[in-house]
C-alpha cells in the first residue's frame, strides 16, 4: 500500500468550538484530494483507487486529530 501525506494546518483553529471542527474537516477533505487526486468519471480505471486512497487518508487524519485531542 502506498502512503500519501499532506500538511493540514490546524494551529489557527479552536477545535473545541462548533466553528473550528467543520473548518478542519474541510481541510481534511482537501488534503485527501491533494494527496490522492480527484475522482473523475473520465478516468473510471482509477476511480476506485482514488476513492479508496481518499478514504484511508480521511480516516487516518481523523484518527490523528482524535489522538492529538486526547493527548492535549
Amino acid at each position: 500500500t502506498e502512503s500519501y501525506s499532506a500538511q493540514l494546518p490546524s494551529a489557527d483553529l479552536n477545535l473545541h468550538t462548533p466553528l473550528g471542527q467543520p473548518i478542519l474537516e474541510r481541510r481534511i477533505q482537501a488534503g485527501a484530494k491533494q494527496a490522492c487526486g480527484e475522482r473523475s468519471i473520465f478516468a473510471l480505471n482509477r476511480y476506485d483507487e482514488v476513492t479508496s486512497c481518499q478514504q484511508r487518508f480521511i480516516d487516518s487524519a481523523r484518527e490523528q486529530v482524535r489522538h492529538a485531542r486526547r493527548s492535549a
